[in-house]
């Protein structure tokens, strides 16, 4: 019996050494090194394809999405005026990524 609780003890602490480990080796930034910054602002000019314009509290942040060294993702939602969250990260390698999509200041229930 008491080899028994034993071995599910040594078992369970086995098991459980990964969930406390600081950085999983599996997290992008663990492994890539990957920097990034969250802004939301409202956008002011749009043209699909070719450019966007985001004030985020007075500050312009101004893309040209025909840029080939970064990586654009911008939901479909995104329109003029509406409030946006830019996501922009560098991975380790340098290359750029950045996302836009609609903000919502406000939880939604359900």
């Amino acid at each position: 019996m008491i080899k028994t609780i034993a071995a599910w003890s040594i078992a369970l602490a086995l098991v459980a050494i990964p969930a406390f480990s600081q950085d999983a080796p599996d997290s992008p930034q663990a492994s890539t090194g990957t920097k990034g910054t969250n802004v939301t602002g409202t956008v002011k000019t749009y043209e699909a394809g070719k450019s966007i314009e985001v004030d985020a509290k007075g500050t312009p942040h101004r893309y040209d999405l025909s840029k080939t060294d970064t990586t654009y993702t911008i939901n479909p939602d995104v329109k003029v005026g509406s409030e946006v969250q830019m996501t922009e990260r560098t991975d380790a390698k340098g290359h750029k990524t950045v996302m836009i999509e609609p903000y919502n200041a406000k939880p939604t229930r359900q």
